[in-house]
């Protein structure tokens, strides 16, 4: 369905996918932030990275990639600060997955195609 070739028909469709995994994406979100963990949700001591590898899966777009961070390092005094929507146009998203390492106390230089850390977080 990603290749829908600009048809309507087959990009409706491609939408409803991406919206039943959204819908399920909320869902699990939810029961974390219901499930007790050290005496605070278990979404306050995750991080839920849900989104897609490319931005338009008909060109196969390497940008403007739809992501969602859903957890506890998000606002509330975290390392990231929520509520806020991006546009980092070319950047590559493994930027963001150098950022996340570092966060967790982690560090590595590259990782698929990196360019560096995601500062702008």
């Amino acid at each position: 369905m990603s290749h829908h070739a600009e048809n309507p028909e087959k990009a409706a469709a491609y939408v409803k996918i991406g919206t039943y995994y959204a819908d399920h994406a909320s869902k699990f979100a939810q029961r974390l932030a219901k499930t007790p963990e050290d005496g605070s949700s278990m979404l306050d001591q995750s991080l839920v990275w849900f989104g897609s590898s490319m931005g338009d899966g008909n060109t196969h777009a390497g940008y403007d990639i739809p992501t969602v961070l859903i957890g506890g390092p998000i606002g509330g005094g975290g390392p990231l600060k929520g509520g806020r929507y991006l546009n980092l146009g070319t950047t590559p998203m493994m930027n963001l997955g150098l950022r996340i390492i570092d966060m967790f106390g982690g560090h590595i230089d590259k990782v698929g195609d990196s360019t560096g850390v995601l500062t702008e977080l």
